[in-house]
């Protein structure tokens, strides 16, 4: 009964059952905030600019360390590409995903460990924001992979957000230890055809992916 109330409001939520009626999650969370306040963090100045007067947009959007851009995990970004292709057979809008990832990341990683890790993950969320409409997904296939269900695009539309992507990406300065990097970001595309199962489609972005 709560999956069912939380998909007719809309989806993306989470209720629960007390025996009687369904709740949201969220009306929890904040009354249980509203008993234990947790104490303000400290405001984070951005970066001054650089000599030359450019500010690195990402760079400033890092700095803003509370706020992250929430990506799905794949579970459940596999449960909605299962449901896109089920809706496509019945006469729905084609289904593409792309499997993007940041050249950089694993020798960035390896040299900085975790602190890379999670200033990457930022890089990727932010630019994903900005290259993605409401009803696409975005999701962290795995520590180094992410992932974009595209519903109701053909090919060429799944080709611009690739090239948006990459083009974004490369406009990306990440600074770690007072070194700064370049990035730049490899993607793989796949569209649904007759037959597929969702796992034909992962198959064929992450081969195009590794090309």
């Amino acid at each position: 009964e709560a999956l069912s109330v939380a998909r007719q409001n809309g989806g993306n939520a989470g209720y629960w059952h007390d025996g009687r009626e369904c709740h949201p999650v969220h009306t929890v969370y904040q009354q249980a905030v509203a008993a234990n306040p947790m104490p303000a963090a400290a405001p984070v100045a951005p970066p001054p600019p650089p000599e030359d007067g450019h500010v690195d947009q990402t760079t400033v959007a890092l700095a803003d360390r509370d706020k992250d851009v929430p990506l799905s995990g794949r579970s459940v970004f596999l449960a909605n590409l299962k449901r896109r292709i089920a809706e496509w057979r019945r006469g729905g809008s084609n289904v593409s995903v792309l499997l993007g990832r940041v050249d950089q990341h694993e020798a960035l990683v390896a040299r900085f460990g975790p602190q890379a890790q999670e200033f990457l993950r930022k890089v990727t969320g932010r630019v994903l924001e900005s290259v993605t409409r409401d009803m696409d997904e975005c999701c962290d296939y795995d520590e180094q992979t992410f992932a974009l269900l595209l519903p109701g695009g053909d090919d060429s539309t799944a080709q611009r957000v690739a090239q948006r992507l990459k083009s974004q990406m490369s406009e990306c300065r990440l600074k770690l230890n007072n070194e700064s990097f370049k990035l730049s970001a490899s993607v793989g595309l796949a569209n649904c055809t007759e037959q597929d199962t969702a796992m034909d489609i992962l198959m064929r972005a992450e081969n195009q992916l590794q090309q």
